[in-house]
Parts: structure tokens; C-alpha cells; sequence
């Protein structure tokens, strides 16, 4: 038997890292899409991305400023965007810091800005969001994992574990959030040109 669920449709959706690369693609495609968006980066491009979007597609968009590594500054972005959008039905995780250096370059301070931007945010964004979620049938989450995620590379450990954590979070989180209906994948790109792989 097939289960059918409505939907909501035109519910928005929070992309981070979206003042560029994938994250700037997920916004531009989901704004296509007729969603409305919470662009937020750490970078204040952002603003003009998302006044930019709204411009050309005549959808509802905002930039946040953003530092996801804090979970006060995510919560807080949280309430900003509910303010300005209303209840949040989606959320694509894109933002990521690369965190190049091999094992004898590592230091703690750096391995903690990697798992915290790329992974723990993620943890923190769907705690936060589970209650809009929750009311909006069809809501869903995907993390921006990586090939690395599986593949491993010498030159960035962090980032590697970062990834991987998340495929294994996502998986813990979907056997959780099915309860309220709540989809959440991971996608694992490979070499994308983007800003940070340019770097």
C-alpha cells in the first residue's frame, strides 16, 4: 500500500552557506521552485544575494548574517527567519569550511571550527526547526556531506570526520524525525568549483 502525505509547497527554507557556490544553487533552485528563503552566511555578501534573488524571481527572500559555529547565533537567525518568512519547512546544511592540513598540521582550535560549522550546526539547526517542521507535512532536511565523507583524504582529516559524521548523524536523525514526518538525506558531491575548493 502507498502512503500519500499533502504537502506544503510554497513552506520557506533556510540555506546555509548561501552567499555562494552550492549553497547559492540551492537557493537559486529552490526560489525557482516558488519556496521562499533564508539565505544566511558568515559573509555579509549574503544581503545582497538574497535582495538580489528576490529581485529577479519576485519571491519572498532574506540574508542573515551567520556564524553557524555558534548555536546562540543559529537559534537566534532561527527567530529571525520565522519572523520574516513565517514557519520554516525546510533546511539545506551547505555551509563548510574546508579545514586543509594533513595529521601532523592539526590543532585543536582548527578540528573544532570544522566539526562545528560542518556538522554540529546541522544537529542544532533541526533541533530548532523541529517544531515548524512538525506542523508543515512534506518538510525536510538535507545535509551537504561530501566524496570525502567515504573516500577520506589525507590532506584534510577534519573535514573528512566532519562528513562522515554527518552521514552517520543523518541516518539517526531520519530514524527520529519519521515520527513527525520529517524527511532528512545527505548528498555527498564530489570535486565542485567552488570558492572553497578554489582556495
Amino acid at each position: 500500500m502507498t502512503q500519500q502525505c499533502s504537502t506544503s509547497p510554497n513552506s520557506p527554507v533556510i540555506v546555509t552557506g548561501a552567499a555562494s557556490g552550492i549553497g547559492l544553487a540551492c537557493a537559486e533552485a529552490l526560489v525557482a521552485a516558488g519556496r521562499p528563503v533564508a539565505l544566511w552566511d558568515i559573509s555579509d555578501t549574503v544581503i545582497a544575494s538574497a535582495e538580489k534573488l528576490a529581485q529577479t524571481s519576485g519571491r519572498a527572500c532574506i540574508g542573515c548574517v551567520v556564524d553557524v559555529a555558534s548555536v546562540a547565533a543559529l537559534r537566534a537567525a532561527v527567530v529571525q527567519s520565522r519572523a520574516a518568512l513565517g514557519p520554516i519547512g525546510g533546511l539545506v546544511h551547505a555551509a563548510g569550511v574546508a579545514g586543509v592540513g594533513p595529521l601532523d598540521q592539526l590543532e585543536p582550535a582548527q578540528w573544532d571550527t570544522v566539526i562545528n560549522i560542518n556538522l554540529r550546526a546541522e544537529i542544532f539547526l533541526a533541533q530548532a526547526l523541529r517544531t515548524d517542521m512538525k506542523s508543515l507535512p512534506g518538510s525536510a532536511i538535507v545535509g551537504i556531506a561530501s566524496i570525502n565523507a567515504t573516500l577520506g583524504n589525507a590532506m584534510n582529516p577534519s573535514y573528512s570526520a566532519s562528513k562522515g559524521g554527518m552521514l552517520a548523524a543523518n541516518r539517526a536523525l531520519a530514524d527520529d524525525l519519521a515520527q513527525d514526518g520529517i524527511r532528512i538525506n545527505s548528498v555527498s558531491p564530489g570535486q565542485i568549483q567552488t570558492p572553497m575548493i578554489q582556495q
